[in-house]
Order: C-alpha cells, then structure tokens, then sequence
C-alpha cells in the first residue's frame, strides 16, 4: 500500500479514496477520477490492521509517515457498502503566495498577539496557508510555538523557532485539556487544528485576549459566513459576549479557495479581512453583511477581496482573463 501511495504522489494527486476489492479513486487538479487497480480486501484490511484500526470502529483519523519520511492524513470510516480509507497526500511543497499575504505577516510582526482566521472549505488550502505563516515566523524569530492539531500534517524543522507538536488523541485526550495545559507551557503562538465547538472558541479568544497570536480555522467561505459560524457555536444568549470577544480580539480573518489554473495547476485566490476599528464596530453591532463594501475600500490597509486576489494572479499570467 506504502508504494501506491508514492507513485501517487510522484504524479500530483492531492488525495486518494480506496475499498477494499474495488477500484481506487484520486482526486488529481481538483478533479476526481477512477483508476484500473484495483486494491484486494486482504491487502485493504491488513494495512488498516497495520494503522490499528479495529473492525468495531466507526470512523478514525490518523497521520501517517511512509519510509521516505512522506506525511499523509488520512480517515477511515465504515459505510453501507464497506469501509473506505481516504487519503489525503501531503506535500513539502509551498506554493507561491500573493503579495498580500506577505502584507498580513508585516501587521502580524508588528502586534505579536490576536486571533488569526483561515477559513475555506475541505482541500482549499487552509493547512498549506497557516504553514506559510509558521514556517516565516521560524525563519526570522525566535518564539515557542505550540500546534494542536488532529492529526498532525506537517512536521515542523527547528530554525529559529521552538516547536512542540501534540496530536489529539495520541498526545492529549482532547482538544480541551491540551489548550488547557498550554497555558502553563510558555507560549508565544498557539495553532488549535480547527475551532469545532464553543470550548475551542472560548479557548482560542482567551489565549488571543492573554497577549498570544493565535492561528485557527473554520470550515466557511468567507469572512461573512465565518462571524455567523462563530456565533451559532454559542447560545443566543452569549452571542452578544462573543461578538464583543471577538470583535476585540480578532486580527485577520482569511478566507480562500483553489482554482484551476492556465496550465491547470491549483490557484489560491484571498479575501483578506483586517480588524480595524470599523470592522471592529460593525461586528460588535451585528452589521457584519456590510464587511464587503469595507473589503472593497480598505485596500490601502492591505484588505482584499477575492476579485482582486484574481487580478493579481491574471497579473502573473496564472490566471486568464473571464
């Protein structure tokens, strides 16, 4: 199974879905498609013998590392017609950013505290994205970053930085306790994998409030959709206390997609939101819908929209004009 996964990977597929006795499927440029091998049941459950999957479980996430020190995610879960193993491929490789993301990193220096949004849907690009935040801060600064995350993806390589990495469930029981014991762990920059539930919200504003950066991730299209997603993980009761948290304690909220480019390689496309005191003041008040006309007139203060992310890539001759 550990060969399949690296012939894959030599011909740039992003994720692979494999059943037992079935054909496998990969998902190649955004695109999935059907491949003529065919994985037997024995060579299928004897790998997920190997992950230490048992038959009683229902779904699991796991990080895995083949011989070549490659990474993968990958989730097994069990379905009406059998058990499926989806792989998702992870690369070393950093793809090149716009301008304006190296903008957000300048703010970033500057502040030193806050909470940082990245937002998008599955396979947009939101772990690659906090990866070009944390690997800039451990080429140019000294800071102890801690990453929790379910699983790991990346393995991060000492530079100027300290890292300490704990997988949930491997390494601490929740994704609660081991933000809970961070506090005590000397922390300049804390990345929570994904902010679930109202716990990992709460976490995630006190440790932004408490002086530290904080990355996280929402799985939302834009900045928009992710202020409403913050709010429905509260009762209707603590939403007001939410916004007034969050419109505090907020820093960038990032949102992005992939599209395919000229020569079909995968673009990611930024709506880049500051939080300066009249988004501050629109969030607070429940103005939120009015964010994007503040998006369109705030480019001055390294705001984007995704319009403008675009032309940019058009710019570099990525992207054709439509």
């Amino acid at each position: 199974m550990e060969k399949l996964f690296v012939k894959y990977r030599k011909l740039g597929v992003s994720d692979l879905h494999i059943r037992g006795n079935d054909r496998l499927c990969y998902r190649k440029g955004g695109e999935l498609y059907f491949s003529e091998e065919v994985i037997s049941m024995q060579d299928f459950l004897n790998f997920c013998a190997e992950l230490g999957i048992v038959e009683e479980e229902q779904e699991k996430d796991i990080s895995y590392e083949d011989v070549l020190g490659n990474r993968y995610r990958l989730n097994w879960a069990r379905g009406e017609k059998g058990s499926m193993l989806s792989v998702r491929i992870i690369s070393e490789f950093l793809p090149e950013f716009p301008k304006e993301l190296y903008a957000v990193l300048e703010d970033l220096y500057s502040s030193g505290s806050g909470l940082v949004l990245v937002t998008g849907s599955t396979g947009s690009g939101k772990s690659t994205t906090l990866r070009f935040f944390l690997e800039q801060y451990n080429q140019k600064y000294s800071k102890k970053i801690i990453c929790l995350e379910d699983p790991i993806e990346f393995y991060y390589r000492k530079k100027k930085s300290l890292f300490f990495q704990r997988e949930i469930g491997r390494d601490s029981k929740s994704f609660q306790s081991a933000m809970k014991s961070a506090l005590r762990q000397d922390p300049d920059i804390l990345l929570i994998g994904e902010i679930r539930d109202l716990e990992s919200l709460q976490s995630a504003l006190y440790f932004a409030e408490s002086g530290h950066l904080v990355f996280s991730t929402l799985h939302t299209g834009n900045c928009v959709e992710s202020i409403h997603k913050i709010l429905s993980l509260s009762s209707r009761e603590k939403q007001e206390e939410v916004r007034q948290r969050l419109s505090s304690s907020l820093r960038w909220m990032i949102a992005q997609e992939l599209i395919k480019g000229k020569e079909n390689e995968r673009i990611a496309l930024f709506e880049l939101l500051k939080n300066t005191k009249a988004v501050a003041n629109m969030i607070y008040s429940g103005r939120e819908l009015q964010l994007p006309s503040i998006l369109e007139s705030s480019v001055s203060q390294g705001m984007c929209t995704k319009e403008k992310s675009r032309e940019y890539w058009i710019q570099k001759g990525k992207l054709e004009r439509i």
